[in-house]
Formats: structure tokens, C-alpha cells, sequence
């Protein structure tokens, strides 16, 4: 019973510190005017990047991931900030996947803008949750957990994009899963 309850401990401490850090660097970057290095992006690269660090929940669950994007693409933006918000959508894809299934990211730009597209091909939105998405603390159970997240993933990428002058929106696929697009302009 005591390991029993150290590991729930243990867990509900990581849980509540992850809280933590997402709410302060969610006010962070609230209270920024502006973006501090922008620079060009390898947007291919920072994907690939982004990919590799989430290897191992990828293998976990046998998810085929597709980098789209050609390696000549860049953005313009803060490297760090663009990783966090490109993270936030990765992690969001890989935990409402379905195990064996795929997770792509693409790339397209429509006259001033960049729009990297992140789908998934699990379940999809339902319908009560699709106008709570970029609340704080509002989080879907994970199909294959039960458990919730932190809730503050979608509005710091929220807040990333704005801070960038773009936007993101997430919403159901006609051919299935949920596809979430960041905006940037080019």
C-alpha cells in the first residue's frame, strides 16, 4: 500500500509542478510586447527536432509520424517560443492518436502566410468542447488514460501565436482526427 501510494504521490507532484511551470511561462508571455531574437526558422528542421524528442511516446504508441514540410521553408519568429507552441500540438496529436496511427505536419503558404498544420487521426472534437479549446485549465480526458491535462497547452500556443501577429485555430478534419493550424505571417 505504502508504494502504492508514494507512486500516486510522486505522480500528482510531477502533475502539480507541471502546472506550475506552464502557468508561469504562460504569463510570461503575457506580458510581453514583443518577440525578443527573431530570426529565420528551418521549419522542417525544428519539426524533425520537435519529433525526436517525443521518440519515445511515439514508438509507445506505434504512432507513424510524417514531417511534410520541404527543408527550404523558413519562418520568422523566436526559436524557443515557436518549439514550445510547435510542442504543445505535438504532444496534444500524439495523446488523442490512436495507437498504429499517423501524425502529420504540413506546411502551406497562402499569399502572406505560413500555415503549419498538425493532425491527428483519433476521435475527433466533440461538439461541447470545441468553444473551450483555448480556456485555461479546460482539457479532454486522453483516450487511452482517462486523464486530463494541464489545460494550459492551447492557450499558451494561444498566446505565442498572437505574440507573432498570428493566430491558431483547431478544429475537426473532414477525413477524420482533428487538425490544428498555426498561423504565421510570411
Amino acid at each position: 500500500d505504502r508504494a502504492r501510494f508514494v507512486g500516486n504521490i510522486r505522480t500528482e507532484g510531477e502533475r502539480m509542478q507541471a502546472i506550475v511551470e506552464r502557468i508561469l511561462n504562460l504569463a510570461v508571455i503575457e506580458h510581453r510586447q514583443s518577440l525578443q531574437e527573431v530570426a529565420p526558422i528551418a521549419l522542417s528542421a525544428l519539426v524533425e527536432e520537435s519529433l525526436s524528442t517525443r521518440a519515445a511516446e511515439l514508438q509507445r504508441k506505434k504512432l507513424t509520424p510524417e514531417n511534410l514540410i520541404d527543408s527550404r521553408v523558413r519562418v520568422s519568429g523566436e526559436r524557443f517560443l515557436l518549439q514550445q507552441a510547435l510542442a504543445n500540438l505535438l504532444d496534444n496529436a500524439i495523446a488523442f492518436s490512436p495507437v498504429g496511427g499517423r501524425l502529420r505536419v504540413a506546411h502551406e503558404q497562402v499569399e502572406h502566410e505560413h500555415r503549419i498544420r498538425v493532425r491527428d487521426a483519433g476521435p475527433g472534437l466533440p461538439d461541447f468542447a470545441r468553444a473551450r479549446l483555448f480556456e485555461r485549465f479546460f482539457s479532454l480526458p486522453r483516450p487511452d488514460t482517462g486523464q486530463k491535462s494541464t489545460g494550459l497547452g492551447l492557450a499558451l500556443v494561444r498566446e505565442i501565436a498572437q505574440l507573432h501577429r498570428g493566430r491558431i485555430s483547431v478544429a475537426n478534419h473532414a477525413e477524420g482526427g482533428v487538425e490544428a493550424v498555426l498561423t504565421l505571417p510570411a
